[in-house]
């Protein structure tokens, strides 16, 4: 393990490479911040122009350009989405990262960092911000996460061999700061305040500033570790770290890990220090990657070196034209004498000392003599007309600065020669393409921040406790995570399963509520009908005070057939029908009534129809069957009548 003498001599040879491989980037950086602060003259020119008496004015056109950039990034925020990406991690667990995120952003005001760091990209080429730890509370044990903007661009320095975009290569880190004497001496006071002066080696960039002011520095490094990886026989992947030695070893026993390996990895420290000691201990840092966030304006790779810079480099030569040529062209309206006289000597005579500075002097009147060859009063000359090329000159500075910048007159809402409203669009469009890269950027700069908050928050919320989350709209919730559950396992686990980052730029939720408002609106009015079944909808997107309380008693009066009710709703009303409803009402149940008994009569007739049927079939055959019997006896008389027989006596046959 280093010394902390060898610790603090690493660290400030770091810091002289670091610096000065970005030397360059750092010192133009500066020029951008001073231009757009209005610094647009040479420091020779303002001199040789003031002892000359001519004016040196500045017309600071880059405000409206950066804040073009910024305020579209208001207007449209990115918005950090989590996703689960593997077996183990679970959507509803996924929701509450999200909903965390947007808690942590709430709670820390992280949309101002975001922009302090999206206006530093715009001006000089980039912007920081960070993640950080507090406690909940001053009486509390529990950790929260905050984000945090960084004032200055230039109190970062980043590892100068990192080459992504994020930074996320980085093997180390300053974040730099200076502290008068006096608060250096409140927050250390077992430090020595009079580092600088010593001749001990330390780095000229260190004593930069040195006299009153001492520069401190947060110094992040890697520290390369190995750990342990378990591979339970469910399949899940655990650190053996995280379980702990004894559970551990009892998984062992118990024959609950399939396999196990060494892998090397890193751990992230952080130390303070000055040019000649080191003010804390190293102390690890919860996460695994630097919780410093760059936002980056434009980066050109030249090979040797790495150019980094803003809108205010390609349009700073832009802007001293502009202000030459307007200078020039004010010296030339507020140099040049008013309109001269034309009078003749018999007109200006025993007048001499009001002519004499008629041109340049504000006299109530004027007294001349009448002189008949005149034939009127003197007449003054027409003025000088400005030179045409001078305000040429002026037409196409402005114009370079917009070629330069990339954003337009049509895109900052001014009037051009775009006529029709696609040719306005069209132009605002572009305008819109030429700056969307630091939009981008913005938003690969967020989408590290969440992938920080989604390493970090299982870290530090890993103790049983209700945390906030916030929906999409504001809504707030709170969810009791890691809740130790019945089978062992908790409920609400932060720790299980991996999740990924996703960034969205869409327009902010209130602009996404005032369109949908004005779409219902018009839909409404093209069919007057959906009112009817709608109305707690379109109210509800109602941007006054007491829309979500008119939308609720709406969705009451409609009722649960319409109108879903939600949370927080109150019940439905139960008023009575009016009096002809009551009376309809019974004479549809009456009718409805004699109906049922008209169909029973009917079906019960069928049923005596039945029988009658049945009794008559059965009393046909019994009828036939009598037929036959009498047919029968018939013929057996007929026959027997037929046969000859004995007569009787006295009794002859004929």
């Amino acid at each position: 393990m280093a010394s902390d003498d060898d610790l603090l001599r690493e660290a400030r040879e770091l810091y002289d490479d670091d610096i000065e491989a970005d030397r360059k980037n750092r010192d133009e950086a500066a020029a951008d911040l001073r231009m757009y602060g209005g610094e647009q003259w040479r420091a020779e020119d303002v001199d040789a122009r003031g002892k000359a008496g001519r004016p040196c004015l500045t017309i600071n056109r880059f405000p409206q350009y950066v804040h073009q950039i910024t305020n579209d990034a208001r207007i449209k925020p990115p918005s950090i989405g989590v996703r689960p990406v593997d077996d183990g991690a679970d959507q509803k667990i996924a929701e509450i990262y999200t909903g965390l995120v947007r808690n942590i952003e709430q709670t820390s005001q992280a949309e101002a960092s975001y922009i302090r760091a999206l206006e530093h990209a715009a001006i000089c080429g980039m912007g920081h911000w960070r993640v950080d730890t507090q406690y909940a509370d001053d009486d509390a044990f529990d950790l929260d996460i905050v984000i945090k903007g960084i004032r200055s661009p230039f109190a970062v320095v980043w590892d100068g061999g990192a080459k992504e975009q994020t930074r996320a290569d980085a093997t180390h880190v300053f974040v730099t700061d200076m502290l008068t004497k006096r608060e250096f001496k409140r927050q250390y006071p077992k430090a020595t305040p009079d580092d600088w002066g010593r001749d001990d080696g330390a780095s000229k960039a260190w004593l930069e500033r040195g006299g009153d002011f001492i520069r401190i520095a947060e110094y992040w490094y890697r520290k390369a570790t190995t750990k342990t990886v378990l591979r339970l026989v469910s399949g899940e992947v655990v650190d053996a770290a995280r379980l702990g030695e004894d559970a551990v070893a009892e998984a062992r026993a118990k024959g609950f890990i399939d396999r196990e390996r060494e892998i090397d990895t890193f751990e992230i420290w952080q130390v303070m220090m000055t040019g000649g000691e080191l003010l804390t201990k190293p102390q690890r840092w919860a996460g695994r990657m630097f919780p410093i966030v760059p936002v980056l304006g434009e980066e050109v790779d030249l090979g040797e070196y790495t150019v980094r810079r803003g809108i205010v480099r390609g349009g700073r030569d832009a802007q001293r034209m502009f202000n030459l040529h307007r200078s020039a062209l004010a010296e030339s309206a507020g140099m040049a004498p008013k309109a001269k006289w034309l009078a003749t000597p018999e007109q200006i005579a025993g007048f001499e000392q009001y002519w004499a500075r008629a041109n340049t002097g504000d006299f109530a009147y004027l007294p001349y003599n009448p002189d008949p060859q005149a034939g009127g009063p003197p007449q003054r000359v027409a003025p000088d007309i400005p030179s045409q090329a001078l305000l040429n000159e002026v037409a196409m500075a402005a114009q370079d600065m917009e070629s330069a910048i990339g954003i337009f007159r049509a895109g900052l809402g001014q009037e051009s020669n775009e006529k029709s409203g696609k040719a306005i669009i069209a132009r605002q469009r572009e305008g819109d393409v030429g700056s969307y890269h630091y939009i981008d950027n913005l938003g690969r700069a967020i989408m590290q921040t969440g992938r920080i908050l989604v390493d970090l928050i299982p870290r530090i919320y890993d103790t049983e406790r209700v945390v906030r989350t916030l929906g999409e709209d504001g809504s707030e919730d709170v969810v009791h995570v890691n809740v130790p559950g019945a089978d062992g396992r908790k409920v609400h686990d932060l720790a299980v399963g991996k999740y990924d980052v996703v960034v969205t730029v869409a327009p902010s939720y209130s602009t996404k509520r005032e369109e949908a408002r004005e779409s219902m609106l018009a839909m409404t009015q093209a069919y007057p009908q959906v009112m009817a079944s709608a109305a707690d909808l379109i109210i509800e997107e109602m941007d006054w005070p007491g829309a979500d309380k008119i939308a609720a008693r709406v969705r009451r009066q409609l009722g649960p057939q319409i109108a879903e009710p939600k949370e927080g709703d109150p019940p439905p009303i139960q008023t009575p029908p009016p009096p002809e409803m009551v009376l309809a009402q019974a004479e549809m149940v009456k009718a409805q009534a004699q109906a049922q008994k008209a169909q029973q009569e009917v079906e019960l007739k069928k049923v005596e129809l039945a029988i009658e049927a049945e009794k008559a079939r059965q009393a046909g055959v019994k009828i036939e069957d009598q037929g036959n019997a009498a047919a029968v006896d018939a013929s057996v008389k007929l026959m027997n009548a037929a046969k000859p027989q004995s007569a009787p006596a006295g009794v002859f046959a004929g």
